[in-house]
């Protein structure tokens, strides 16, 4: 892992794993739904249900939700694993440039699986669309989009802090190197 022109050991935390793997079950959710509406569709097909007109139910739009959630994991493992720039406000160097890194990470994932239970929700909503056959809203959908608000928030209150702290530490070497002289 890069950070600027430093480089540094990625270290993979606790976090990071159980967000990955949360991440993964709303990508495997995701394509759940899609194949529970194929296995729908084609069971009204197959039992001839004279009820509903059955040529406009079609469950192939919905792979587009699972073409999304592949995007988004793909998105967030390049910006996860890209060089990361080297911030001007901040105050990051050898020492706690790691720790920086892995907050940005923790992040990233926490973002990728927000927006893929965002997906999942809209790929749900679009199934009981296709069958309900009137639109459907979510209020969950707004209460991610806070989540995500939030999570930015955090992760820029926990930079300034680890740029704090490193700016402390430098002006208590100082003071040590002046008292010794």
């Amino acid at each position: 892992m890069k950070l600027g022109e430093m480089k540094l050991k990625r270290r993979y935390t606790v976090p990071q794993v159980i967000v990955d793997i949360a991440s993964l079950g709303a990508l495997v959710y995701i394509c759940f739904i899609v194949y529970t509406c194929y296995l729908d569709v084609n069971s009204l097909n197959m039992n001839n249900y004279t009820g509903a007109d059955l040529s406009s139910i079609d469950w192939k739009p919905l792979i587009l939700w699972i073409i999304l959630g592949v995007i988004v994991c793909v998105i967030s493992v390049i910006l996860i694993f890209r060089r990361k720039k080297l911030p001007k406000k901040l105050c990051i160097n050898e020492n706690n440039g790691a720790k920086y890194c892995n907050v940005i990470d923790t992040s990233v994932s926490c973002i990728r699986l927000i927006i893929l239970l965002a997906l999942s929700e809209g790929c749900y909503l679009h199934m009981a669309g296709i069958f309900m056959r009137a639109p459907v809203f979510s209020v969950q959908l707004l209460c991610d989009v806070c989540f995500i608000l939030a999570i930015l928030w955090f992760t820029k209150m926990r930079l300034e802090a680890l740029s704090e702290a490193e700016l402390q530490r430098k002006e208590a070497e100082k003071k040590t190197v002046i008292i010794q002289d």
